[in-house]
């Protein structure tokens, strides 16, 4: 099971397979070493369901606080420059760009 968990990439994924898994597909020791890699020790969970909803509790937060830290930062938004109505990102190219730019100027 340790390797099916390993070969989710996302957070989310982790979470869904582990509420899509029985407790028996799990061996304690599969258990065990989760949680020690996400920083818990295994001797404070005694049963299966409870070490299961330990890692699935850290994920949720850790997901929680990621997409916490990645909001736009509002203050940040306020203090961008803004663009001129008339400037464009396009600007041609060649001779028909040098006369419309000489053309426009006036």
């Amino acid at each position: 099971m340790i390797k099916k968990f390993l070969e989710c990439t996302t957070v989310r994924a982790r979470i869904d397979m582990l509420s899509n898994t029985f407790l028996g597909d799990w061996s304690e020791q599969d258990l065990n070493i989760i949680l020690s890699a996400l920083g818990f020790t295994a001797d404070d969970y005694a049963a299966k369901a409870d070490k299961i909803s330990a890692i699935e509790q850290y994920l949720a937060d850790y997901k929680r606080k990621v997409e916490r830290e990645n909001t736009m930062n509002c203050e940040a938004m306020d203090k961008m420059p803004v663009r001129d109505e008339g400037e464009t990102i396009y600007r041609e190219k060649g001779f028909a760009g040098v006369l419309k730019n000489a053309l426009e100027k006036d």
